[in-house]
């Protein structure tokens, strides 16, 4: 049985700006062409209850898009 691919990752996160930099720009070109998106998806993961309780839910009831944050203000005692 093959360990948690969670602890892999962890491990690899605190070395990627050295790999990074070693690589060339060509390589770093085919990385971003062929890897980026298999990368993102692990390395941006959620925590495994959240993603439970994402599960749990129906695709009508969630619908997950891609965004970006345009701003963040104060409201109250949180943020918006």
């Amino acid at each position: 049985m093959f360990p948690d691919w969670r602890i892999a990752m962890n491990s690899l996160s605190r070395r990627v700006v050295a790999l990074w930099q070693k690589l060339s720009v060509r390589e770093k070109e085919r990385f971003l062409r062929h890897l980026r998106s298999h990368w993102d998806c692990h390395r941006h993961r959620i925590p495994p209850e959240v993603h439970s309780a994402l599960e749990r839910c129906s695709a009508a009831t969630v619908r997950v898009i891609a965004g970006k944050i345009a701003g963040i203000e104060k409201d109250g005692e949180g943020l918006r």
